[in-house]
């Protein structure tokens, strides 16, 4: 007869192996960094659909690490910033940003 403990670990190792698609993000300033929310659904499977919150405090410079290696992967590079003209500085002193 079969231990219904051993019947469960394949069930909660597919699942934590399970693809999710992630559907929203956010974040929030931590003392020492921030705090990165994730929203995803299962792709398969009985929760299929179901949002989940998953939330992971990082340091700045995790971030920033986590960031250059996303925009690597994807091949992807930032936008070049705009030369800062005299209109522009000007702009800026008086609207304080």
């Amino acid at each position: 007869m079969a231990n219904s403990t051993n019947d469960a670990a394949p069930n909660q190792a597919s699942d934590s192996l399970a693809f999710r698609v992630i559907v929203g993000w956010n974040h929030a300033p931590f003392s020492r960094g921030l705090q990165l929310k994730l929203q995803s659904r299962r792709a398969e499977g009985d929760a299929a659909g179901v949002v989940e919150d998953h939330r992971f405090l990082m340091t700045r410079n995790q971030a920033l690490i986590l960031a250059r290696y996303l925009l690597e992967a994807s091949g992807q590079t930032l936008p070049e910033r705009a030369p800062n003209g005299p209109l522009r500085r000007l702009l800026r002193r008086l609207t304080g940003g």
